[in-house]
């Protein structure tokens, strides 16, 4: 569908393996994949469909919306994938200034909003944030949270670092660890 609505193409279906990288077009949004067939250490794979990954999935931010960047937001067809077809529960937004800002997720109001402030690299470690970590990782540790999306601007520098090392704790393989970090770099954001 064009963004004007007014063009359609033949609606076409395939499926793909189950196997890693997982993209999800979740149209106005970016970066988006679950991490469900990563492969661990043992030879298993992280079970799809309970952790997903990506960009926000509007943007707020007075200056983008002045500058010529161009705006971005979920469309309807976006907001349908994720909430209808992927089942977002909750809406992981780990940004410093969508608090206050953000009331209700950009999928829709039946998916839960929750603001927990990270810092990527380095700053991941620094004092002030350990709580909010310790908070994200009891929420990840709880299955009847799943699936959730978790994000920061473009999904690369928080919440790749906390992919990180999600990732290292659930054991996946140092291989398949690069790759998902790497693969960040394809998002057009």
């Amino acid at each position: 569908v064009s963004d004007d609505g007014k063009q359609h193409s033949e609606l076409r279906r395939f499926v793909t393996l189950d196997e890693f990288p997982r993209a999800i077009f979740a149209q106005g949004g970016g970066n988006i994949r679950d991490l469900g067939g990563l492969k661990t250490y043992d030879g298993k794979s992280l079970r799809q469909g309970c952790v997903y990954r990506g960009g926000a999935l509007e943007c707020y931010l007075e200056e983008v919306l002045k500058s010529n960047e161009r705006s971005y937001s979920l469309t309807p067809r976006g907001k349908h994938v994720l909430r209808d077809l992927v089942r977002i529960k909750k809406d992981i937004d780990i940004r410093k200034d969508s608090a206050g800002v953000l009331n209700e997720s950009p999928a829709g109001g039946d998916v839960e909003l929750l603001h927990l402030t990270l810092r990527g690299y380095e700053l991941f470690y620094d004092t002030p944030w350990e709580n909010k970590t310790k908070e994200l990782f009891d929420l990840l540790a709880d299955e009847s949270n799943y699936p959730v999306y978790l994000h920061c601007m473009v999904g690369a520098d928080r919440t790749g670092t906390v992919m990180c090392f999600l990732e290292m704790l659930l054991g996946v393989s140092r291989k398949d660890l690069i790759a998902d970090h790497n693969i960040t770099s394809l998002s057009l954001r």
